[in-house]
């Protein structure tokens, strides 16, 4: 019986054919799509929104959630940083009453806080004012307050956000820096005041006392990790935004579909044109006429 390895080539050809068009189907039909959404939680007790992405700041947190229709859905937590005082990018862990805040820091500098409080947001209109008049006393003064407000700001968050700490030498410490930096503010206060380069009062941005305040560390801390962690695994999705969830997965069906059909056709278009290619090769070198299994016998 002669060998005819052209006609079993092309058996093979046909019958890895089939294994890629059955492989492909598997794919588009069995496999879960991959729909992901991303929501940003501004703070502790804000509700997500939808977001394109997470900034470079932001602490993240990757859990799943089901549709309504029960399909599984990625879901990314974006953690929004804020800047603080010192120019810093935090990320907010859990809040505080402000009153329970305020009274932990009268305990620890000693002093009740003046009933009208001054920021340096308050201060930097009057502090460019001073800049672009070429007034240095006054700038210098001012600038001088409104480093001394971000210092004493700075040290009252560390206390507020690790009350728990009472009593350790960390504590202790800070606490001593924060009435150090208190009365540098009331120095420069005095300073500023006596040289009349504060600005009227009824020109300073009022500051409201909020209802409470939000805690914040660097992202990668542990109480912003504990704080992420716990919120990705309690989140759930509001029927506002199901629908979206929904759209996202028929459109990752969809995606899911197109690819593997361009994978099905693209490998058989391939395959049939090397072996196309192969065959008029071999064909060349053994001197066997185009379409013809076997050389003529003459």
């Amino acid at each position: 019986m002669k060998l005819n390895v052209f006609e079993g080539a092309r058996r093979i050809a046909l019958a890895l054919g089939a294994l890629w068009v059955v492989g492909c189907l598997a794919y588009a039909v069995l496999a879960e799509p991959y729909a992901s959404a991303t929501f940003a939680i501004p703070g502790p007790g804000e509700p997500p929104v939808k977001a394109e992405r997470c900034a470079g700041d932001d602490a993240t947190a990757y859990t799943t959630t089901k549709t309504s229709k029960g399909h599984s859905v990625g879901i990314s937590l974006c953690f929004t940083a804020h800047t603080v005082q010192d120019g810093q990018r935090l990320v907010p862990y859990t809040v505080a009453p402000w009153e329970a805040a305020q009274r932990l820091l009268d305990e620890v500098s000693g002093r009740p806080s003046e009933e009208q409080q001054l920021t340096p947001e308050a201060l930097d209109p009057a502090l460019r004012e001073a800049d672009a008049k070429g007034d240095t006393d006054r700038a210098r003064k001012l600038a001088t307050l409104i480093q001394a407000l971000r210092m004493a700001n700075k040290h009252a968050a560390w206390i507020v956000a690790n009350e728990d700490k009472r009593g350790s030498a960390e504590f202790d410490a800070t606490a001593k820096a924060y009435r150090d930096a208190r009365g540098d503010v009331a120095r420069a206060m005095k300073a500023a005041s006596e040289s009349k380069a504060l600005p009227l009062w009824s020109q300073v941005a009022e500051v409201k006392r909020p209802a409470r305040v939000w805690l914040m560390n660097e992202k990668y801390s542990s109480e912003v990790s504990k704080y992420t962690r716990e919120t990705a695994e309690r989140f759930s999705v509001g029927a506002s935004d199901m629908e979206h969830l929904e759209k996202l997965r028929s459109q990752a069906l969809f995606d899911q579909w197109k690819l593997a059909l361009q994978v099905l056709f693209g490998g058989l278009a391939f395959g049939w044109m090397l072996m196309v290619a192969t065959g008029w090769i071999i064909r060349g070198f053994l001197g066997i006429p185009r379409g013809k299994d076997s050389r003529p016998v003459t």
